[in-house]
């Protein structure tokens, strides 16, 4: 099972027509896409987690939220190694 935590500034505390988006990804499923991600913490193979913020136009909240975790990588995006023994 994937999480993904995500905060997102109460919209009292938006200043100007910007909303702040901070993440936390613990699962590192696919390292290429969580590096693709926008606003990322570059991560690598003995990273632990993933964090990032993304500052978006509150307008395109929505949608900004809806791309971003439409790309976050899940289970199926692992890559898969063939090992042989």
């Amino acid at each position: 099972m994937e999480t993904l935590l995500l905060y997102v500034q109460p919209y009292h505390k938006v200043i100007g027509d910007n909303a702040r988006i901070e993440y936390f990804i613990p699962k590192l499923c696919n390292i290429d896409m969580i590096n693709s991600l926008p606003g990322i913490n570059k991560v690598n193979e003995d990273s632990i987690g993933a964090t990032g913020v993304i500052e978006v136009d509150i307008n395109n909240l929505a949608e900004t939220l809806f791309h971003f975790i439409s790309n976050v990588p899940m289970d199926s995006d692992m890559i898969k190694v063939n090992r042989s023994f």
